[in-house]
């Protein structure tokens, strides 16, 4: 089974709900097609449409997150066309998107879907890993920058591919995408994007797909999250994507004010270590 990027496209969406994404070629029944999404909007603001799962998001878990970068995936069915599901049923806001069109895949998501990382950013992008050391050789990565207000091309290093760099400042969307195929084991994967001061950047997903699962554990989906000083109980954070059953989750929870004693762990963890300052800082 090799993987492959069969082909992609990008465009936007001014004003209104994110209709659907339209691929060059009628795409091959079993394939596998990945949409990134951005929106100008809150996560709430949107319905995904009927025929796509999310796998992840990179959002702003605090009180403004205005853009979202939705990461989506579908397996191409019988009947389907060059015209995709709608991405959301609901939801008014500037969008824009990228699609791919991937074969070699097995049909099975757990089976394909090797990682997936997202990060929220509002400025230069840099965005690493999560690396694994275990992906089996042939393997593919994607990955996708949303823009808001792409005056200019976004730009990549290293050995990704850009596939897709859309810009359309005067209907606030952008999206640029790019990929790496026949990635060799142990081979670290990591997107560093660039992006120009006027960019407005949405947020970055980097996702890949394997042609055969680790045997040892390794990190299938990481976030990160601060919200903000002050005396703010620690909440939830959003993995962005339905969980599988069975995977382990580990958190690291950093507390500042460590002479208040440590806070109380909710009865959804169990924790395992705790390092106690006691001080202020």
């Amino acid at each position: 089974m090799t993987l492959a990027v069969v082909q992609h496209n990008a465009n936007y969406f001014s004003h209104g709900t994110p209709g659907s994404g339209t691929l060059g070629s009628t795409p091959t029944v079993g394939n596998l097609i990945i949409a990134f999404l951005a929106v100008n909007t809150t996560e709430n603001a949107m319905t995904i449409g009927t025929g796509w799962t999310v796998f992840d998001k990179a959002l702003d878990d605090g009180t403004n997150g205005t853009q979202v970068l939705i990461g989506l995936y579908r397996y191409v069915q019988s009947g389907d066309t060059t015209t995709l599901p709608v991405f959301c049923s609901a939801g008014t806001t500037y969008s824009a998107y990228t699609v791919y069109e991937i074969s070699g895949v097995s049909g099975t998501w757990s089976t394909d879907m090797l990682s997936s990382m997202s990060r929220f950013t509002t400025s230069t992008g840099s965005f690493s890993g999560p690396y694994s050391t275990t992906v089996a050789n042939g393997s593919l990565a994607l990955t996708g920058l949303g823009s808001y207000n792409a005056s200019s091309n976004a730009s990549i290093g290293g050995s990704w591919t850009t596939d897709e760099n859309h810009n359309n400042s005067s209907n606030y969307g952008g999206f640029s995408s790019a990929s790496q195929t026949g990635i060799a084991s142990g081979t670290k994967v990591n997107a560093v994007w660039t992006v120009a001061s006027s960019g407005n950047p949405t947020g970055i997903i980097q996702l890949i797909l394997t042609t055969a699962q680790p045997t040892t554990p390794y990190v299938r989906r990481a976030r990160s999250f601060s919200p903000g000083g002050g005396s703010t109980t620690p909440g939830q954070i959003k993995m962005g994507g339905t969980p599988i059953v069975g995977d382990l989750f580990i958190a690291f929870l950093n507390w500042s004010h460590g002479n208040n004693a440590a806070p109380t762990i909710s009865t959804n963890w169990t924790q395992f270590d705790q390092a106690l300052n006691g001080s202020d800082r």
